[in-house]
């Protein structure tokens, strides 16, 4: 519940959300559908494909905690790379990575915020 004309959702746990509006002065009602973006954004990967090195451009401007998951797309394995949040890009060693097709994450305040495909060769 919320009075007011602002309104600010904390730790959105949907993207979309349906919102009703009753008018004070004479109850009617309306409804309209909200989209909240999260703040964090994972930019590009390159090179793409990659074989031994991948930089990641990233925004965690605020997060309390932030890393990238890099997940086997055939074994679900995934590797984590702690983020200095003060910094918008990384540089991330792949070559120990077998070749193969990979879901490279950003997770920021231990959820996941987007995601990418990443082919290893």
């Amino acid at each position: 519940m919320h009075t007011g004309e602002q309104l600010r959702v904390t730790n959105p746990i949907a993207q979309e959300y349906k919102l009703e509006i009753i008018a004070e002065s004479d109850g009617h009602k309306d409804y309209t559908t909200l989209n909240s973006k999260s703040p964090y954004h994972l930019g590009s990967i390159s090179p793409n494909p990659a074989s031994n090195q991948v930089q990641v451009d990233f925004n965690v401007k605020d997060a309390s905690s932030a890393y990238i998951m890099i997940t086997s797309t055939q074994t679900a394995v995934s590797n984590n790379y702690i983020l200095d949040i003060s910094q918008s890009k990384t540089n991330i060693n792949i070559s120990n990575y077998i070749p193969s097709t990979y879901v490279l994450s950003l997770v920021c305040n231990g959820e996941i915020v987007e995601s990418k495909n990443l082919v290893i060769q």
